[in-house]
């Protein structure tokens, strides 16, 4: 008797997921040692935060801050930031993520306190792992109606 299935293996930061048929099977946890000799003053990027779609939609009940990821292996949760024109980013709330997804989600936020003047806004993407990719940051102005990047 012959058996035919489909493996497919998707990596993302430390974290792998083994799909057999179409059904997540195993989350591997994979660490990496290697010795390194980097100068003093290395500085090493940021993790960006792969997004399909980021927006502000002001209404009624505040800001609304949506987004669309391409999958969220290993992910955690999102946390979404403000920050004013005289401050550091700061963290409006958390959002939870879907670690084991492997196609696009959709995630929404509402900031029900938003500030008079501008703002900007980001979004970090925590994994399971601790590893935290940056988004891109939007901004608001008083008379914005919508902004987007795609």
């Amino acid at each position: 008797m012959a058996f035919s299935t489909s493996l497919r293996l998707f990596r993302r930061a430390s974290y792998a997921l083994l799909m057999v048929a179409g059904t997540a099977c195993a989350s591997i946890h994979e660490r990496a040692y290697a010795v390194q000799e980097q100068p003093e003053e290395s500085h090493q990027p940021e993790n960006q935060l792969e997004l399909l779609r980021f927006r502000l939609v002001p209404d009624a009940s505040g800001q609304r801050v949506q987004w669309v990821t391409p999958d969220e292996l290993a992910c955690s949760y999102f946390v979404v930031e403000r920050r004013t024109e005289q401050g550091a980013f700061q963290a409006l709330g958390r959002v939870p993520g879907d670690a084991m997804a492997v196609s696009a989600r959709s995630h929404e936020f509402v900031d029900t306190t938003p500030v008079q003047g501008r703002a900007q806004y980001r979004l970090r993407q925590v994994d399971l792992d601790g590893l935290v990719h940056t988004g891109p940051v939007l901004e608001t102005m008083p008379s914005s109606t919508i902004f987007a990047v795609r």
